[in-house]
């Protein structure tokens, strides 16, 4: 994480006066449990894989989804897998644009404000639409990439009603405001644009 963002964590922890050895032994448990250690990768097979079982069945969880106790491993790989893109799929038409900003700066690696970290860890984590890798003391999240390539998809379909709502509210926008203005409500959607293309190698 960025200085920045280690400050609103740092700021909300004062806030709720948890003592620093308590959140030490959190962040450790946490960091154990729920992320993944080393390199970033970014295809779900692969995340999946080096994942922490405990973070598999957080997934599970969330989406009340029950399987036998003793299925192997490699097993309950393939149903987070298959859970993770069946849920981004029915559910995107619910996001709103709160919800794909957050996505967004977390999966470009922009700033994120203490709410908005939050926001990214208890949400979609959970859901498996983004992980978080530690390396080096620093922690980042990650989209994988089949949920990135869906969700351009989605973000360019016009059949999709938040998609025609979103870029409808950034033309009003340009047009009543002037395009500087508007900067902030279509620099994330740019950005992240951009990103997709840089690990494709071609236009979206």
């Amino acid at each position: 994480m960025r200085k920045s963002e280690m400050s609103e964590i740092n700021k909300f922890l004062g806030s709720l006066g948890i003592d620093e050895d308590i959140w030490n032994q959190m962040a450790n448990s946490y960091t154990e449990n729920f992320m993944i250690q080393g390199e970033e990768t970014t295809r779900l097979e692969q995340i999946l894989n080096r994942a922490p079982e405990t973070l598999l069945d957080l997934i599970l969880k969330n989406w009340a989804e029950e399987i036998d106790a003793d299925v192997s491993r490699e097993e309950k790989e393939r149903c987070v897998y298959e859970l993770i893109i069946r849920s981004f799929e029915k559910e995107f038409v619910f996001l709103d644009k709160e919800d794909l900003e957050v996505m967004a700066k977390s999966a470009n690696g922009h700033p994120l404000s203490g709410m908005q970290l939050a926001a990214a860890q208890e949400n979609y984590c959970r859901k498996g639409w983004l992980f978080m890798f530690c390396e080096n003391n620093g922690c980042i999240f990650v989209m994988p990439d089949e949920i990135r390539e869906r969700m351009l998809t989605n973000l360019q379909d016009e059949k999709t009603p938040y998609s025609v709502r979103l870029y409808e509210s950034v033309r009003r926008c340009g047009e009543e405001k002037g395009a500087s203005d508007c900067h902030g409500q279509n620099v994330w959607i740019s950005g992240f644009a951009r990103r997709g293309e840089e690990k494709t190698g071609a236009g979206i």
